[in-house]
């Protein structure tokens, strides 16, 4: 279970909007940049949060030279 005090302090490093033919934003995609390694918990726990409250339709995290489509 994702630790959900946590939720607010996790924001991405970017935030891609993709926009439909007729202007609507419909795809929110966030990136996140991890510049050190972090245990795999961690970094789960992180994008449990982001599913549980965010309203983002994905996450692509990067570490160290790994990708982490989600």
């Amino acid at each position: 279970m994702p630790d959900l005090d946590k939720a607010e302090a996790v924001k991405p490093d970017v935030v891609v909007l993709l926009p439909e033919g007729d202007g609507n934003v419909t795809t929110t995609i966030a990136f996140e940049f991890e510049r050190s390694s972090k245990a795999k918990d961690r970094l789960f726990n992180k994008l449990k949060i982001y599913a549980s409250n965010s309203r983002l339709d994905g996450v692509m995290l990067l570490q160290r030279g790994k990708l982490f489509p989600t």
